[in-house]
């Protein structure tokens, strides 16, 4: 790809991967679209993009609102001049909480931004891309979708309809120009647990990982996605040895599994409301 040449929408663009992968952009080149709620936030990404030669357009928009995306997108190609030739579905958020407590309403307005708004997305850019017969849709997974934890089912569901939607994209685009790419980019530093919203769902809100130390710093992430899109890939895998471990085991030994998560969640199942 000749990234001068290409002008990438990235969501959650403020923190974590969504910020790396935005100055890894403006380090290829390519013009860029931050979308994120914080403006604040969006004009320091933008600032850190100028000042490594980038151009960049930012855009303060809660994807809650998914409904209004078709506006916001018009918005965007009005200010670009054309249209995105990179989406990179990247904005996301936990809302944990056991299942007996946790409001419908809640597994709602988690899907509305982790998967209506990703499927918004798509909608608004896929016409053009295969109008112009060039495009890439980059959706990012979790290693959560190959077995739900305790205490944050929304979450990991929320990315099992992703990654089926995703799969189900794939096929669709069969023999067009416009490419996918699956990511599942294992574990990394990032705002997840700062982010998590609870409201109360948990007495004792302690879910933190066990092994911070071994995340990833999201730069390597970012220069993964960049590579697989360069060597036109549709499928990128950075999980970790015990991500993939716990995938054969669903598997082939899903009763194992489910004891191993219950011995590694102990802290956790003291919430439950009804023990």
């Amino acid at each position: 790809m000749e990234w001068k040449d290409e002008r990438i929408l990235i969501t959650g663009a403020t923190s974590g991967l969504g910020e790396q992968l935005a100055l890894k952009s403006a380090e290829l080149g390519a013009t860029l679209v931050l979308v994120a709620r914080n403006l604040d936030e969006l004009q320091r990404v933008k600032t850190s993009v100028q000042d490594r030669g980038g151009v960049a357009h930012v855009f303060r928009f809660d994807l809650h609102q998914y409904e209004q995306i078709p506006e916001l997108y018009q918005q965007i190609k009005a200010t670009l001049g054309d249209a995105p030739t990179v989406l990179i579905n990247n904005a996301g958020y936990n809302a944990a909480g056991f299942i007996i407590n946790t409001p419908a309403k809640v597994y709602e307005d988690n899907y509305r931004t982790n998967v209506f708004a990703p499927i918004a997305m798509m909608q608004s850019v896929l016409p053009d891309m295969l109008y112009q017969k060039k495009g890439y849709l980059v959706n990012i997974m979790s290693a959560a979708m190959h077995h739900a934890f305790p205490g944050i089912s929304s979450y990991c569901s929320s990315k099992v309809a992703l990654g089926s939607i995703h799969e189900s994209l794939q096929i669709e685009l069969a023999s067009t120009s416009v490419k996918t790419l699956y990511v599942n980019p294992g574990s990394f530093r990032s705002r997840y647990f700062q982010n998590t919203r609870v409201d109360g769902r948990f007495k004792n809100y302690r879910y933190q990982s066990k092994a911070e130390h071994l995340r990833k710093d999201p730069r390597i992430v970012a220069e993964a996605i960049f590579k697989a899109m360069s060597d036109g890939q549709n499928h990128m895998d950075l999980s970790s040895y015990m991500d993939r471990i716990g995938h054969h085991l669903n598997y082939w030994a899903p009763r194992v599994l489910d004891w191993l998560l219950v011995r590694r969640n102990t802290e956790i199942l003291k919430d439950r409301p009804y023990v």
